[in-house]
């Protein structure tokens, strides 16, 4: 198992110059992920520290660049590259087949390899999934999603159905078991419209994913 390190200094230059167009440079027509069941049972969330140098585009260029290696991660069946809002942390949120896999990834090893690449021991969060609810197909291209993790109850039958721009909706119980959901939002105005400051624990955006 390796670590993907998404940043070399040594091309610093040649990234910077590149990583915006990369990002301008996808069809900005929206094309759909029809709904499909879905059958995670683990989630993870990684948070690292954002290298000072690297502005979201160029971390954006590289982490679409890198969705072939995650890809062919055993057991990985979803990964929504992510920025914890308010703060300089990156990673992503993972979904996977089961538990087993998750923690056949994030070994020792890759906790010390982050720190070295990042010079920051890296995150990981571990939430179990209860269900798991698609309420609208999800734009593959040309949108930019958000995430909320929150410990709102609520009934999502009721409550969000309704939500313009609420695309899935994720039971989960996290490390201490304590009730929680993921919420799926296609973009920031609509995640914001429903969510008050008060009711987010975490908000992430989502500029690269892949599903299998």
């Amino acid at each position: 198992m390796k670590t993907i390190d998404y940043f070399k200094i040594p091309s610093l230059l040649l990234l910077l110059s590149l990583g915006g167009k990369a990002m301008e440079a996808r069809d900005s027509s929206p094309e759909f992920i029809a709904p499909k069941k879905r059958t995670g049972t683990w989630l993870t969330i990684t948070k690292v520290k954002k290298p000072w140098y690297a502005w979201r585009s160029l971390v954006s260029s590289r982490m679409e660049k890198s969705i072939p290696e995650y890809k062919a991660i055993p057991g990985l069946d979803e990964k929504f590259y992510s920025f914890l809002e308010g703060s300089n942390r990156f990673g992503g949120i993972y979904i996977w087949d089961k538990k087993a896999d998750a923690e056949a990834w994030f070994l020792p090893s890759w906790f010390a390899r982050i720190e070295k690449q990042y010079g920051e021991r890296g995150v990981v969060d571990s939430y179990s999934i209860l269900s798991t609810q698609e309420i609208e197909p999800i734009p593959s291209t040309g949108e930019s999603l958000y995430a909320i993790i929150s410990y709102r109850r609520l009934d999502p039958a009721i409550d969000l159905i309704s939500k313009v721009g609420l695309l899935q909706f994720v039971e989960l119980k996290d490390s201490e078991q304590k009730p929680c959901h993921l919420t799926l939002w296609k973009n920031q105005e609509s995640a914001l419209s429903y969510f008050q400051a008060s009711e987010k624990d975490q908000m992430f955006f989502i500029p690269v994913f892949f599903r299998k």
